[in-house]
């Protein structure tokens, strides 16, 4: 995506940018504040892409009445709107703009000031937050395509909520690009060879399984190449080493971990 480096005055719009959270070859990113003073989210991405994430938003919206499992959209600009705050006015590339809701923290960075020690109050806490948002964007016929920790929000309330859908198609969409560490060996090793891979929701299952998996053991990006260990036994080691006290709660966990990181994982 082509865009200017440098925003007009600061602003985008009627928002102050307060800092660039992310810059990528899709979308750019920015902390920004409403002439209120309210903390938003602004992604500036190709046209085509920002009305496609608009849509799934706004589907969201209408199935998640309670707000409480998605980033919610707060407002959109088009491209007319958008092109006066970009420094220039040979913009060749039309944009869209979606104004977020601002949440304080990634679950990536959350781990990491944790050192991957979260307590299982915490795992149990983010497993069924984004347990229940998959289960949602399922039941309508959608797929994330790029489940991480990085698109798995807090909230200023505190709430666990998913974000990022501009990789979201339909069940059964191919699938051409993938976060690799997220997604399944299989998966991604047809991907790279050129295969067709269709989208479904055994991809986003098998992330699922793999950050519940992390926040367990305390060990980041694991089971991410073809010569990963069998999962079942890397499973029964990680149980011998819970400490005694926990083992009560590790045997329920234990059959969602075993059914996410199946080959083919089952549908949520």
């Amino acid at each position: 995506m082509k865009t200017s480096e440098f925003l007009h005055d600061g602003f985008l719009g009627a928002y102050k940018i307060v800092k660039k959270i992310h810059e990528g070859s899709h979308a750019h990113v920015y902390q920004a504040e409403s002439k209120a003073g309210d903390s938003v989210v602004l992604k500036v991405a190709e046209e085509n892409a920002a009305v496609r994430e608009r849509q799934v938003l706004l589907e969201l919206k209408k199935k998640d009445v309670s707000c409480n499992h998605f980033v919610r959209l707060l407002d959109y600009m088009i491209h007319e709107e958008i092109l006066p705050f970009l420094g220039r006015q040979d913009e060749d590339t039309k944009l869209g703009c979606l104004i977020l809701e601002y949440a304080t923290m990634s679950l990536d960075r959350w781990l990491l000031q944790k050192n991957f020690q979260p307590t299982w109050v915490e795992v149990l806490d983010v497993g069924s937050s984004l347990g229940s948002s998959l289960q949602e964007l399922h039941s309508l016929g959608l797929i994330h395509n790029d489940v991480k920790p990085a698109n798995f929000l807090r909230s200023s309330s505190g709430q666990w909520k998913l974000c990022d859908f501009g990789s979201t198609t339909e069940d059964g969409s191919v699938r051409f690009e993938v976060t690799s560490s997220y997604c399944p060996p299989e998966q991604a090793k047809s991907i790279l060879n050129s295969e067709i891979v269709l989208a479904s929701q055994d991809s986003d299952v098998w992330a699922f399984g793999k950050i519940l998996y992390e926040m367990v053991s305390g060990q980041p990006d694991i089971l991410v190449d073809d010569s990963r260990p069998d999962v079942m036994e890397v499973i029964a080691q990680l149980e011998s080493d819970v400490v005694q006290d926990d083992k009560i709660r590790f045997p329920a966990l234990r059959s969602v971990l075993r059914s996410a990181l199946q080959l083919s994982p089952p549908r949520m």
